[in-house]
C-alpha cells in the first residue's frame, strides 16, 4: 500500500501544473497578465468613443484594486529581493513599477476624453506587459 501511495504521490507532483510552485514573481507576473487584458480591453472601449467625456473611475472598479494590489507587491518582491542580497537592477525595477502603477492610478482622476483614457490604459498594458516579461525572474534570485 505505502509503495502505492509514493507512486501516486510522485504522478501527481509531475503533473502539478508549474503555478503549484509559483514563487512571489511568477504570482506578480499572472497578477499583471490579468491586468493587462483589462487594460487592452478597456482601451479599446474607450478608443471608440475618444472626443466623449470620461470621468474618475468608481472607487469601487476592482480594476483599481488590482492596480493597488499589483503595486503593493511589487513593492514587497523589490524589498524581498533587498533583504535577500538579489539582483540590484531586479530591485530597482519592481520598486519603479510599483511606483509607476501607484502614479497611474492616480492619473485617472485628472482624463477628460476617452482618447486619453485609452492611452493610460495602453500605458499600463505596457507596464503589465513587462512585469509578465520580467517578474518571474525574481523566483530564480531567491
Amino acid at each position: 500500500m505505502r509503495p502505492l501511495l509514493i507512486v501516486m504521490s510522485l504522478i501527481l507532483l509531475v503533473l502539478s501544473p508549474p503555478s503549484v510552485f509559483a514563487g512571489p514573481g511568477t504570482d506578480l507576473a499572472e497578477l499583471a497578465e490579468s491586468i493587462r487584458q483589462q487594460a487592452i480591453e478597456r482601451a479599446d472601449s474607450a478608443a471608440s468613443r475618444p472626443a466623449g467625456p470620461v470621468g474618475p473611475l468608481s472607487l469601487e472598479d476592482p480594476f483599481l484594486d488590482d492596480m493597488e494590489l499589483f503595486s503593493l507587491q511589487a513593492l514587497q518582491l523589490s524589498r524581498t529581493l533587498q533583504s535577500q542580497g538579489g539582483a540590484m537592477d531586479l530591485q530597482c525595477i519592481f520598486r519603479g513599477m510599483s511606483e509607476d502603477a501607484a502614479s497611474q492610478v492616480e492619473s485617472f482622476e485628472t482624463v477628460e476624453t476617452g482618447a486619453d483614457q485609452a492611452r493610460l490604459y495602453r500605458q499600463i498594458s505596457e507596464l503589465m506587459r513587462d512585469a509578465v516579461d520580467i517578474a518571474p525572474d525574481a523566483d530564480e534570485e531567491q
